[in-house]
């Protein structure tokens, strides 16, 4: 995986979409770090954004995942993943429980194809009740 393109739709404004680039970066193993280049366009505007991910092996049927946004050395955890097939490749990954930000509840579902990855957060607050979806390819 290269790229990675988002679309966020609220029901609170205007739809927006993103689109860039990804460096996955891992030695052996885990934890497999992400490193997310892009730009939102929304309104004939572009945005530079960029987005760090963390993610661990935290047994036969879970994964974490953690921002750091604030450096390799000081994650965020975000949510625990939970598979609901019988292996890695099957099924959907689905978070175990909210993560918290403010007053917003962010929930993720993972979805694993061969040659993509399909994430979708559903957040939802007093000011954000959006599901943006990012396919990684």
């Amino acid at each position: 995986m290269r790229e990675f393109s988002v679309e966020v739709n609220s029901r609170n404004g205007e739809p927006a979409l993103g689109y860039g680039t990804v460096v996955v970066e891992y030695r052996s193993s885990w934890p497999i770090t992400w490193r997310e280049n892009g730009h939102w366009v929304q309104r004939y505007k572009r945005l530079a954004f960029f987005n760090t991910y963390r993610w661990s092996c935290l047994g036969n049927r879970r994964l974490g995942v953690e921002h750091l946004r604030y450096g390799d050395d000081n994650p965020v955890q975000l949510v625990t993943l939970e598979n609901t097939g019988n292996d890695f490749e099957s099924g959907r990954w689905i978070s175990t429980s909210p993560h918290f930000c403010g007053n917003d509840s962010y929930e993720l579902k993972l979805f694993v194809k061969t040659n993509n990855l399909t994430l979708v957060w559903h957040i939802e607050g007093p000011e954000k009740n959006q599901v943006s979806t990012i396919r990684y390819f």
